[in-house]
């Protein structure tokens, strides 16, 4: 079989994004087809420590995500992993848990082969795999708890094989991906989905006993209220366009 290259979104449309799962003709494909680990991709032929597991997670997630698969080795070959070695899914998803944010989105799933020649290499053999999904609106992420190869005052990210600290220029970029996906969040609400949102921001406001103050100190009505919010609403245009100094 002639390999050819996994780019990114071709190895995430081999995710069921809806259900949140591979399946066994998907993984196969994926794994027989792939050069090998990527940005996205990483091969591990057995479990490693939960903190460093943690710590991919994170990088992945910093990085638009993508997928660990345990059960294949450093050869890209389809291993499987002994009895011996497989988690229990609740108790290792807890472990995950306590070293990362809450915000940072990942599942875990089990495939496991029949014993069946259709399955080639795969036959009777058993792969864990975790999905992190693309979120940029939160990032960057960092880890909740460290450990000795694990720090909370870094931001790991993916590059290519290998997990680094972000220097300057990854953190500009991660930053811009953060406020595109924000922007486009907003975008996609429509005015009157604004508008509502306002009016609850109002109510809430004037409801709590603390009157909503213009510059002059006086009671502020609805009206007013969304002359200021246009108001804001202007200068961040400017600022993220980058001429909010500019007369």
């Amino acid at each position: 079989m002639v390999k050819r290259p996994i780019y990114k979104q071709e190895f995430l449309n081999t995710f069921n994004n809806e259900d949140k799962i591979f399946d066994i003709a998907s993984l196969k494909s994926l794994i027989e087809q792939s050069f090998g680990e990527n940005n996205a991709l990483d091969f591990k032929e057995t479990f490693i420590r939960e903190d460093h597991i943690a710590k991919l997670i994170v990088a992945m997630a910093n990085s638009g995500g993508g997928s660990i698969i345990f059960g294949v080795n450093d050869d890209n070959q389809p291993v499987g992993l002994i009895k011996e070695e497989l988690k229990d899914p609740t108790d290792f998803q807890r472990k995950l848990n306590g070293y990362l944010p809450s915000i940072l989105n990942y599942n875990l799933q089990q495939i496991e082969y029949d014993e069946n020649e259709i399955y080639g290499y795969f036959s009777g053999k058993t792969f864990f795999i975790i999905y992190i999904p693309e979120q940029n609106r939160f990032i960057p992420f960092i880890a909740k708890r460290g450990s000795d190869k694990l720090f909370t005052d870094k931001i790991y990210i993916r590059k290519n094989t290998s997990i680094e600290t972000a220097t300057n220029e990854d953190l500009e970029m991660i930053f811009k991906k953060r406020l595109i996906e924000q922007y486009e969040d907003l975008s996609n609400m429509s005015l009157n989905e604004h508008m509502e949102q306002l009016k609850i921001l109002y109510s809430i406001s004037a409801n709590s006993g603390d009157s909503i103050k213009n510059e002059k100190s006086s009671k502020e009505n609805f009206g007013e209220f969304i002359a200021r919010m246009i108001e804001k609403k202007k200068r961040k245009i400017e600022i993220v366009l980058e001429v909010s100094n500019i007369e």
